[in-house]
């Protein structure tokens, strides 16, 4: 059985002995077990998981092409999101009834994998594992879209396999060192190139911002690099992009681009992070500042897991680099829409945003949690008060992150009666689409991809 002693950060260079546990220990392995719980609720309800919109034509391409043409086939007449696409064509063509629950779950459980491998390359184990409970139970808070971010197949195939592949980049980068890190950094920015663009555009900046930090070495980020460009010149240069940005009717130049993404991100900002939504309500404010609470118990709760004897400090280097990373991968998504399609970035694709800001917060506290622990046990405990508070403030967010599964439960059940009324001959004149539909909200291109499925035409 795991004791407490042997998940306590004991594993620092300067003491062989694991050491008494303190009050703090205590309330960071709480905060771990509270975003565990948070994690389950988001993995329980990917399990309801069903086909939706562009996963019924991505299944009937599936039988027609198969996973590896049709990716192809998309690259070249779509979009450059091959591997996105080769995700998607393959979880379509290997789920046989509309149900793909498994494949959220395991993506959800891969990402949080990967964030604690990543932090267990310079933390003791329950830093790790509050920073691997922490980040994407935050991130998963504050999406505004979790549905199509997170467990709607397509969906998740880009935006949630960016995510995903950026914490796997992070996670072997800062293992570039050995012959498995510099192999998983070579190829793994053309997987993530091949889920969003902006994933293609973070990649490098992370690479340059671990350089200037003085994380890695000059000599192996080199090929790193070499990999990036081929990355984004293999979705920049994309045939299908010709159809879908033309498709669009709008053609912004870089620079339009880039000043309406600052715009765009500004806005993002001010309504997940401060209290600048408009609301009527006190209740209404706590529900739109859900998100800047739990932000700020993140960062909070960090920093006091700092404060401990055995916590591994960051520099001023580290954290700038880390900012401006995390800023960049902020701006990306609301740049290469407005590049593309001339239009705002879709809620679904914020959980990139959501995710940096997420690492922000951490980085913040890791960095204060330096300071932190001159200061006097007083303070300490106020910051523990603090960080408590700042949960209780989210808790409007908590409680709709907590409901999910039950949503999802009832999405299912919906989807689940029209499924089996089409399947028993039935008309395709409505689909579940979202939680909460009652099948009167697909439009005419969804009721045709689903009759392709079904073979009704």
């Amino acid at each position: 059985m795991t004791t407490a002693h042997s998940i306590a950060p004991d594993d620092s260079s300067s003491s062989s002995a694991p050491r008494a546990w303190q009050p703090v220990d205590w309330l960071i392995l709480l905060a771990v077990l509270f975003f565990a719980a948070l994690l389950a609720a988001n993995i329980l309800a990917a399990c309801y998981s069903r086909f939706v919109a562009d996963d019924f034509i991505l299944a009937v391409g599936a039988r027609r092409r198969g996973p590896i043409v049709g990716a192809f086939w998309g690259y070249c007449h779509w979009t450059g999101r091959y591997f996105a696409g080769l995700l998607s064509l393959t979880v379509c063509s290997l789920t046989r009834d509309g149900r793909p629950g498994w494949y959220p779950a395991l993506i959800l459980l891969t990402w949080i994998a990967c964030c604690f491998a990543a932090a267990r390359a310079r933390f003791g184990v329950l830093m790790s594992l509050l920073l691997a409970t922490g980040v994407p139970a935050v991130t998963l808070l504050i999406s505004p879209n979790v549905f199509e971010s997170a467990y709607w197949v397509t969906g998740l195939s880009c935006y949630m396999g960016t995510v995903l592949g950026l914490s796997a980049f992070a996670c072997f980068l800062l293992r570039l060192a050995t012959p498995t890190g510099m192999i998983a950094c070579c190829l793994l920015p053309i997987a993530i190139a091949g889920t969003t663009e902006p994933g293609a555009l973070i990649t490098p900046v992370i690479v340059l911002c671990a350089l200037a930090a003085g994380s890695i070495r000059v000599r192996p980020a080199v090929p790193v690099l070499i990999s990036c460009a081929l990355s984004i010149a293999l979705v920049a240069f994309a045939p299908g992009n010709h159809v879908r940005h033309g498709a669009a009717g709008v053609h912004p130049s870089l620079f339009d681009a880039a000043l309406h993404g600052l715009f765009d991100m500004q806005l993002f900002l001010s309504n997940a992070a401060t209290l600048a939504h408009p609301a009527r309500t006190y209740t209404d404010i706590l529900h739109w500042s859900g998100s800047g609470w739990a932000l700020i118990a993140l960062g909070a709760l960090v920093m006091l897991a700092s404060t401990l004897p055995s916590s591994v400090a960051i520099s001023s280097r580290v954290t700038l680099a880390g900012l401006v990373c995390g800023q960049f991968a902020m701006w990306a998504p609301f740049f290469v829409c407005r590049y593309g399609t001339g239009r705002p970035a879709p809620s679904r694709s914020m959980i990139i945003a959501d995710f940096a800001l997420a690492v922000m917060a951490a980085i913040v506290g890791l960095y204060v949690g330096e300071y932190a622990r001159k200061w006097s046990k007083a303070v300490v405990l106020m910051l523990a008060s603090g960080a408590i508070v700042a949960l209780a403030f989210a808790g409007p967010s908590v409680g709709a992150n907590m409901a999910r599964p039950r949503a999802m439960s009832q999405f299912a059940t919906n989807w689940d009666r029209f499924d089996r009324r089409i399947r028993q001959g039935g008309p395709i004149d409505h689909i579940i689409v979202n939680p909460g539909d009652d099948g009167t909200e697909a439009v005419a291109w969804q009721l045709g991809a689903a009759q392709a499925y079904y073979g009704h035409r």
